[in-house]
């Protein structure tokens, strides 16, 4: 019986605490491009709301896609460039939730656990940093 990409990632978050995976496509554009390196810490139910960016396994693939309403029986979620919403996410199939971005010129977005809306900017340990909101596209309002 073949291991789900899930169950591995689930093994190494509860080793490590943190996941690194290099995203692929457009779907989250313009906040994830091709090649950029996202972190990613366990999915817990305090850190999953609209505006949260998950990892999902859907019919045995890695997608990642912001988390857009939540229902009685998990997710609604989309790609930021995607006009549709994807099917319904169980919390079972969330991998992790996306902690940071790091993009091809090594510069490291790190997006808020907290449904508080703020943004600022800081250096930290001479490291390009820029702490930024969850936010919603205009389109979900």
């Amino acid at each position: 019986m073949a291991t789900s990409l899930r169950h591995l990632f689930n093994a190494a978050l509860k080793k490590s605490g943190v996941c690194r995976i290099r995203a692929e496509g457009s779907s989250m554009s313009p906040t994830i491009n091709d090649g950029d390196l996202l972190e990613l810490v366990a999915a817990t139910p305090e850190l999953l709301f609209p505006g949260q960016i998950i990892l999902c396994e859907v019919n045995g693939k890695l997608i990642t896609h912001r988390i857009v309403y939540e229902t009685p029986i998990g997710y609604l979620t989309a790609g930021d460039s995607n006009i549709a919403l994807d099917s319904p996410v169980l919390p079972k199939q969330i991998v992790g939730v996306v902690t940071s971005i790091v993009n091809k010129d090594g510069i490291k977005t790190a997006l808020s656990a907290s449904r508080n809306i703020f943004s600022k900017d800081s250096r930290k340990d001479k490291k390009r940093v820029r702490e930024i909101s969850i936010y919603l596209p205009d389109r979900y309002y």
